[in-house]
């Protein structure tokens, strides 16, 4: 269907896009009201910039008053808002009623508020599913497709936020003044929150779908004559400085400025120049030689490793040029390298373009392409391989024999751009690509006749194919027209240059996100000319940004997008770009994108005039940011390149050399650090850690860590540990060496203590001021002890934070995304703030890593619930091998051992649990308990929560009530707790709360098998009685027994209500209600809850007085829905 759609409706879509478009231009607008919604002017001009989308129809959302009519054609709007709205508005609106119109005199007026929709016409289903997926994560559930025979459309849209009511007749008001307070309030807030969503929506499109905007950090001063040069080549390194890597700028040869000259005189045979944040560095070596190219790589072998510096072709005069192959090593001086070469080798050439398209740890491959000698344009292509063997550094040429499609484009060329990206894949063919594609651009076709060339295309080493990149037009912002809601700007568009209408040469073209290259400057010529014409060259200073995709026909697709530079985010695309600084010539400069940083760095470049010689340019440096003003960072340049496992291509090796170096970039670097910490049993850590957390006490720059004897040996050694007194005298003294030592032989050797870091604040209070609120303060957590211990300790004290964490895990998803070429499925911040961990378990969200491709790379494709490998069978499984390494190094980021995949928890009354391991076992386990492979405990308040993990649920967001439920007064209570769970708050009314006796009623069979261990593990078994079953069966003879009763079931424990009128005493006692409530009706519903115990309390014959005690509020369920407990005191009256 999709390419039925596809193949007689593309012209379509392209020509119903230009028309839509020049209908916004020209200030013609169907709709009733005649423009765009001042609300989402934005949003619809940034949908109508992106080449798979413009936007049909729409509406931001609005408030109507309006009178009915006998038929919907006779309806009479009387108020229409897109805005918040005030009571006076309305009133007025009703009140201005021709008395003369009697069809409407009479009628019913009614006040309606209907949220955002908006309708876009989309260019594939693909691109529809896209928007689709954003547009429901950020509230617009109610959004669908629609499959036309040409159209694909796209409706965004929700219900959520509508409302509609009558509040008149005529011009008589049917509701009081006070309700039509609360439904214009109502009205309001529902408007505000659709247009929080439209907000949400229009930031996520621009992470989503975003173009370059260079912010300039700094110039460098034109003193800097080591960089005053043009024509010259600059190739990106990584240099290990202080177990850091930072990547530097090597500029070799060009013509230019020596270094030192006190002069502006120009020359060749230039010093070499490394650039290395803001540092520079000139080095000996000479490279005496223009508009070459080169390339600084790194190969290794079982003998060793070389760092090389590949310098190829360039030319000392118009007449004289290079080799193609010169190599040194860039470890040694930059000495000449002695290499073993076969396969024809290209002519020497000059203005030629040398791009790596593969990067593996003992070979790399360049390809050469064009350039000019002193008597031809040049239009060949070669593969140069450099590997590294046995006997030394061995080079082989392969010519590339260039095929193209029925559309030709002249091959030979020089002066042009070329820049690798491995993103423009066909989706089906991308994982038999050996070698990156490359992108070409612009140059000069004749030496005779400058004649430039503006038509791009890429070719594919790994056939030999040049596909001409076919243009789409993309609009840019020019102008303000206004609009007819409250004096808002709505933005108008012009087109952009075509493909065909870039023409230049000397410029640069620079990799800088997924699928989005920065072309810089260059120069072009005053008008067209002929073979008899004689014009100058000028310097272009336009910074464009050329973005790449494919469409579902295959076709290759470029569009050209204006880059602003002044730094100011901008909503649509300027029409009239700003130039770099000064308006400094960009003719032959280099540019170097530093991936990690975002920072690009563009290195000289100017111009020769011949009246008055040569002109420099001053090097640049820039933050590449997204048009959301954020800084765009690339994963490294181990994620740039393909790897090859195989001489002949084909997928790439899951358990390559290759694959284990990419693996080991981001293996945990632990490092170590003394710092102060309070010693706790790690039955206490969580409070510990919670409170201290409040009161800002918690050091997050170092990890809690588990006290391991040889460490605390080492740390006793140094200093010996503090004894903080809790009970009067307080105070703090410091410990003897050898009590110290007795202390470790004794506490400490039983391995369950941790070692948690606080802040120099709280260690100044404890070991000089003796601050008695705050001692006084920590005494309930190390009850029953008046004691506790504060010390140095250096083990796996770490820098890394749980954000940080997640930061590095969010690097390894885009890099191992980058990797295989498959669509970055997680982004920076949205996935950070969603991994989750449990125990010693990560909870994976469940979007990311998965469909058929995923599923296929990492083995996932599982038909059972049952346990797919383990780490200790089928380790020849090369597929269960590589998804060990995926999810072994994700857990590493957060220093664990295990992986699982979250998922929503059943809707069934049992709410069981749908999580499934990942790590290092795959799927659900056949068996359970303790020891089974989902087994988990989580601490929390000194008590220890053990559940598997993959059948029960657990909820994080409960611990501060189920804290609360151990801080109430239980002692000597008889507590029924019903749907009680694995004893979330069973447990703590028996350990913290003193509770008598405890009758815990659950019908989860592993639920229960959870809570008979968690009461073993705590003591307390003997207290608590387990009923086994649905609660009103198995809790039939709980009749006048208790002293309090819990009601823990979600989203409503109404089922159970009558069950704790029957099960409390006839003297009273107390009830604890857990529900969901929506935030508008939450007084209202407090007030029947109580209503309705103490209605049903007397018609059982307990004449007790129902009151409120206190309501919590204990986590956010949904959007205006809390988990809330009610407390009820029931007492004789």
């Amino acid at each position: 269907l999709v390419q039925l759609i596809d193949r007689y409706g593309m012209s379509a879509f392209d020509a119903s896009k230009e028309s839509i478009l020049q209908n916004l231009d020209a200030g013609v607008d169907f709709s009733f009201k005649g423009s765009i919604d001042a609300p989402i002017v934005e949003l619809v001009h940034f949908l109508n910039s992106l080449q798979d989308y413009f936007t049909t129809s729409s509406c931001s959302g609005r408030v109507s008053v309006f009178r009915s009519g006998l038929t919907a054609k006779q309806i009479r709007w009387i108020l229409v808002k897109h805005r918040l709205f005030e009571k006076s508005e309305v009133l007025s609106a009703i009140q201005c009623i021709d008395q003369a119109d009697t069809d409407f005199v009479d009628s019913l007026v009614t006040l309606k508020c209907e949220a955002f929709i908006l309708h876009i016409n989309c260019r594939d289903l693909e691109s529809a599913k896209s928007l689709h997926n954003i547009a429901t994560l950020c509230g617009f559930r109610e959004s669908g497709i629609k499959l036309g025979n040409k159209k694909i459309i796209l409706a965004v849209r929700t219900t959520a936020n509508g409302m509609e009511l009558p509040i008149a007749r005529g011009s008589e008001l049917l509701v009081s003044d006070s309700y039509l307070d609360l439904i214009i309030n109502e009205c309001n807030a529902r408007l505000a929150s659709n247009f929080s969503r439209i907000d949400k929506f229009l930031s996520e499109l621009k992470k989503h779908y975003s173009w370059p905007v260079l912010h300039v950090l700094n110039t460098v001063s034109s003193s800097e004559n080591s960089l005053r040069r043009w024509g010259h080549t600059v190739s990106a390194n990584s240099i290990s400085n202080n177990n850091k890597t930072e990547l530097s700028a090597l500029v070799l040869g060009g013509y230019g400025v020596a270094a030192g000259s006190d002069n502006d005189k120009s020359q060749r045979s230039l010093h070499t120049t490394i650039i290395c944040g803001d540092k520079m560095e000139q080095l000996d070596f000479v490279e005496d030689s223009m508009h070459a190219a080169s390339a600084v790589f790194k190969l290794s072998h079982a003998t060793g490793s070389v760092s090389l510096l590949l310098v190829s072709g360039g030319r000392t005069s118009p007449a004289v040029a290079l080799s193609c192959l010169r190599l040194f090593n860039a470890e040694k001086s930059y000495s000449p390298v002695s290499f073993a070469v076969s396969g024809e080798e290209p002519s020497p050439r000059w203005g030629h373009s040398l791009t790596l398209v593969l990067a593996n740890p003992s070979r790399c491959s360049f390809l050469l392409y064009g350039g000019r000698d002193a008597a031809n344009v040049l239009g060949d292509a070669y593969l140069l391989h450099i590997e590294l063997t046995e006997t030394g550094v061995s080079c082989n040429w392969e010519m590339l024999n260039l095929q193209q499609e029925s559309v030709q484009v002249p091959l030979g060329r020089f002066f042009h751009a070329a820049c690798a990206t491995l993103h423009v894949f066909p989706v089906d063919d991308s994982q038999n690509k050996e070698y990156n594609m490359v992108v070409v651009h612009g140059g000069l076709l004749s030496m005779d006749d400058p004649i430039m060339c503006g038509k791009g295309f890429i070719i594919d080493p790994n056939t030999g194919m040049l596909t001409l990149l076919t243009d789409q037009t993309v609009q840019a912002s020019t102008g303000n027209a206004e609009s007819q809601e409250s004096g808002e700007v709505t933005k108008v568009s012009n087109a952009l240059p075509t493909l065909k209408d870039v023409r230049r040469f000397g410029h640069t073209l620079t990799a800088v996100g997924a699928k989005t290259l920065l072309l810089i400057g260059g120069a072009s010529f005053q008008s067209s000319f002929n073979s008899s014409s004689t014009t100058d060259a000028l310097a272009n200073n336009e910074t464009l940004a050329l973005d790449l995709y494919i469409d579902v026909t295959g076709r290759y697709r470029g569009t050209f997008r204006t880059v602003e530079l002044s730094g100011a985010v901008q909503s649509a695309i300027l029409s009239n770009p700003p130039s770099l600084p000064d308006q400094e010539s960009r003719v032959h400069h280099q540019a170097v994108y530093h991936p990690a940083s975002g920072v690009l760095d563009v290195i000289g470049g100017g111009a020769m005039t011949l009246a008055f010689g040569a002109h420099f340019s001053p090097s640049l440096r820039v933050q590449v940011c997204t048009n959301a003003n954020t800084p765009l960072t690339a994963v490294g340049a181990n994620s740039v390149m393909p790897n090859r496992s195989t001489s002949s291509g084909g997928r790439t090796n899951a358990t390559s050399a290759s694959d284990k170096s990419f693996f080991a970039n981001f293996a945990p670097t632990e490092k170590t650090q003394d710092c102060t910490v309070i010693f706790a049993p790690a039955s206490s850590v969580r409070s510990v850690k919670v409170y201290l957390e409040s009161l800002t006490f918690l050091d997050k720059t170092r990890s809690i860590a588990k006290v391991e004897p040889t460490v605390l040996s080492n740390s006793f050694a140094s200093s010996a540990p503090y004894r903080v007194a809790l009970t009067a005298p307080f105070g703090t003294e410091q410990m003897s060496l050898a009590d110290a030592t007795e202390l470790e032989n004794t506490t400490f050797a039983t391995g369950s203590w941790m070692a948690i870091p606080i802040t120099s604040q709280l260690e100044a209070l404890l070991k000089k001021d003796a601050d008695m609120t705050v001692l006084a303060a920590l005494q309930p957590l190390f009850s029953p002890q008046s004691t506790f211990l504060l010390g140095q300790y250096s083990a796996r004290i770490s820098k890394r934070t749980q954000v940080n964490s997640a930061q590095k895990a969010v690097e390894f998803l885009q890099a191992l995304s980058s990797h295989h070429r498959l669509p970055v499925q997680a982004t920076g911040g949205a996935l950070a703030s969603r991994f989750e961990v449990v125990g010693d378990v990560l909870m994976l969200p469940e979007q990311y890593l998965t469909g058929p491709q995923w599923e296929a790379i990492l083995g996932l494709e599982t038909t059972s619930d049952t346990i797919g490998v383990s780490t200790s069978v089928a380790e020849t499984d090369s597929v269960a091998q590589y998804r060990r390494q995926v999810f072994g190094t994700l857990a590493q980021c957060f220093g664990l051992q295990r992986v699982a995949r979250k998922a929503e928890i059943d809707s069934g009354p049992k709410r069981e649990s749908k999580v499934r391991l990942l790590h290092p076992v795959l799927g659900m386990p056949t068996t359970t308990g303790p020891g089974s492979p989902g087994w988990v405990t989580v601490y929390e308040n000194k008590i220890g929560f053990s559940f598997d993990i993959t059948r029960v649920m657990f909820c994080s967001g409960n611990v501060t009530e189920r804290m609360r439920m151990g801080r109430q007064s239980s002692q000597g209570d008889v507590v029924v707790d019903f749907y009680c769970g694995i004893g979330y708050y069973t447990v703590p009314l028996l350990v913290h709360g003193g509770a008598r006796h405890v009758h815990a009623c659950e019908w989860n069979p592993n639920s229960v098998l959870a809570l008979r261990e968690n009461l073993r593990r705590a003591g307390v078994s003997d207290r608590c009685t387990v009923y086994e079953g649905d609660n009103k069966i198995s809790a039939e003879s709980l009749h006048d027994l208790a002293d309090r009763v819990n009601l823990g079931l979600l989203p409503s424990s109404v089922t159970g209500w009558e069950l704790a009128v029957r099960a409390l005493k006839p003297i009273g006692g107390m009830i604890h209600v857990h529900e969901n409530v929506l935030e508008s009706i939450l007084d209202t519903w407090v007030e029947k809850t109580r209503q309705f115990f103490e209605t049903k309390l007397k018609a059982c014959g307990k004449e007790l007085k129902v009151s409120i005690v206190h309501l919590e509020r204990v986590k956010s369920y949904a959007p205006r829905v809390y988990h809330v407990v009610l407390d009820l005191s029931c007492s004789v009256e």
